[in-house]
């Protein structure tokens, strides 16, 4: 028997998790152009709701505070995630990243092993005994 009741589908609602925001980048802006994106924020959330993504996860690639200022300045249109270097981890950002995932203005941590070459159940990377390690 065919499906008669298409029309009882409801639309689907996308979580992007994994985005970033280099809207700044000459190259970015170059390869935009040439395809035809409008490569802006406001370009980018107009995209989003043509093709039913209501929330995005930004990936912090630069710098977490513009992440987390971007993600709440397009509020409700996206999350962001932090990112942190176990082998680099300076006192001021680990704390600005653990008050932030604290109030819940940070919806998760990026941890890219590729970028730096570690292992996440190295010793280094549990917080308990590195947070008295940590560099000024």
């Amino acid at each position: 028997m065919l499906f008669r009741s298409v029309k009882l589908v409801k639309k689907q609602r996308i979580f992007d998790c994994h985005i970033h925001i280099h809207f700044d980048l000459e190259r970015s802006k170059k390869y935009a152009k040439q395809i035809g994106i409008d490569f802006t924020p406001e370009g980018l959330i107009k995209d989003m709701k043509r093709h039913n993504v209501v929330k995005a996860l930004i990936m912090s690639t630069f710098s977490n505070k513009f992440t987390l200022e971007f993600a709440e300045k397009y509020s409700p249109h996206f999350l962001s995630a932090a990112t942190l270097n176990p082998l680099d981890l300076k006192k001021k950002e680990f704390e600005f990243v653990k008050a932030n995932l604290s109030n819940k203005r940070f919806s998760a941590i990026k941890l890219y092993p590729g970028y730096v070459q570690f292992y996440p159940y190295e010793k280094k990377c549990r917080s308990e005994e590195h947070t008295s390690e940590l560099q000024s």
